[in-house]
């Protein structure tokens, strides 16, 4: 749960559910996205995926790649696709996390999804879109009974703090509430639960000190003797005929 920048506004905005639309995202949208991903890691230098790494993850978990739009503009995004938790759920870095060649047996073995990216555009801060939008992609997740949600979250007040105490430590005192981290706070606040402090995650995360955290979000209703997600074969072998 990579990033969602919590800053103040540039502008005010009216505080309005009815025009703030949810709903997946199309291969259509790869533009506004591009857009998206520029504004909300404007700190990495490395911070837009490809069009066609994008692709693949609507052709292969379509549900799960989502998108919040105020007045036609695109203003959040959730990009997400399907692995085995026990496969991801500790210490890996996140060019093995975007390892292509991994995505199709992961779809096909998987019992959870890995939020790769969940953004939003900082100016729209006053509408609580980062919410709203993790509310949708708990709903869309957890109805096809997958066993979590999780991912690695930066850590983007590290670097004020970095020559005093290492990443776990400062990982512990954002969780006892001692130090201020907005990304890993919103996922906090959101009912996730840290574990893996992983250093070098991503190297050129400078804020984070190239560090990151597995969090993770159970689905308290996963059935065991229920499938999970139906829909995948069918999503697969339309990738594989390359539609």
């Amino acid at each position: 749960m990579s990033t969602t920048h919590l800053h103040t506004p540039s502008e005010s905005r009216p505080n309005t559910d009815a025009a703030l639309i949810f709903r997946t995202l199309e291969r259509e949208d790869y533009p506004a996205l591009q857009a998206l991903m520029r504004i909300a890691y404007a700190d990495l230098q490395d911070n837009v995926l490809s069009e066609s790494l994008v692709n693949e993850l609507i052709s292969l978990y379509p549900d799960g790649q989502l998108a919040c739009f105020f007045e036609g503009q695109l203003i959040g995004a959730s990009l997400n696709r399907i692995v085995l938790q026990e496969d991801y759920h500790r210490v890996h870095s996140e060019a093995f996390a975007l390892r292509r060649a991994n995505f199709l047996l992961d779809t096909q073995a998987g019992d959870s999804v890995y939020a790769i990216d969940f953004m939003i555009d900082p100016a729209y801060q006053t509408l609580k879109v980062g919410k709203k939008l993790h509310a949708f992609l708990v709903q869309q997740v957890f109805k096809d009974n997958f066993r979590s949600i999780f991912g690695v979250s930066r850590l983007t007040n590290y670097h004020l703090h970095q020559q005093k105490m290492s990443g776990s430590e400062y990982v512990a005192c954002v969780v006892a509430q001692q130090l201020k981290e907005p990304i890993l706070g919103f996922h906090l606040s959101n009912g996730y639960v840290p574990s893996e402090v992983i250093g070098g995650y991503n190297p050129e995360d400078l804020r984070s000190g190239g560090y990151g955290v597995t969090v993770l979000l159970a689905n308290a209703n996963f059935s065991p003797t229920l499938p999970i997600y139906t829909q995948r074969t069918e999503n697969m072998l339309n990738f594989l005929a390359g539609e």
